[in-house]
């Protein structure tokens, strides 16, 4: 038996109409965001908020995203990243 497949194809997502971007996330962001964890009494425990780790002018800092999904997370990541970038770790941490 085959799987059903739809009789019209999947059109790309749509722009925000807020931001102007496309809900597409580049992979490598996907990659970059990440379920943190911490270990107590001997067993592991996962965060239910994802995380996104930078390194930038010789600091290393981890940083916990708002995002529910993988996608919304990389967004924000990606965001977070450049403003790093622009205006410094003083612009990021608030």
């Amino acid at each position: 038996m085959s799987k059903l497949r739809p009789s019209e194809p999947i059109a790309p997502p749509e722009a925000n109409a807020a931001t102007g971007e496309s809900e597409r996330v580049p992979a490598a962001w996907l990659r970059r965001v990440f379920r943190n964890t911490f270990t107590r009494q001997g067993r592991r425990y996962a965060v239910k908020g994802w995380s996104f780790k930078v390194q930038f002018q010789g600091r290393r800092r981890t940083f916990s995203l708002a995002g529910r999904t993988r996608a919304e997370a990389a967004c924000e990541a990606r965001d977070l990243h450049a403003t790093i970038l622009t205006q410094g770790w003083e612009a990021a941490t608030q």
